[in-house]
């Protein structure tokens, strides 16, 4: 399933990290504090394990995109496009 997340996190350092962790597990930065990719099911738990370790203060919203809402993705400015569709496969 592919995922959007998306963070407000103040602290410079754990920002850094959260993006780093993120990255870490496939997924792409879409924007400053978006991030979005293909996430399978007990790969997602362990993402979510660890950012809830690391991020006590601030937050981390992560959404479910079904496939018919991403076609549907409006783009404006610059045209977004995906990298790939790959789920992440790792751990």
């Amino acid at each position: 399933m592919r995922y959007i997340v998306v963070y407000d996190i103040t602290d410079d350092n754990l920002r850094t990290l959260t993006a780093e962790t993120l990255k870490d597990y496939g997924l792409k930065r879409i924007q400053k504090s978006a991030f979005m990719g293909n996430l399978k099911k007990h790969i997602l738990n362990s993402l979510l394990a660890d950012l809830r370790r690391m991020v006590t203060v601030d937050s981390v919203l992560v959404f479910p995109l079904c496939d018919a809402d991403f076609r549907n993705m409006v783009s404006v400015g610059v045209e977004f496009v995906e990298e790939e569709n790959k789920d992440v496969e790792f751990f």
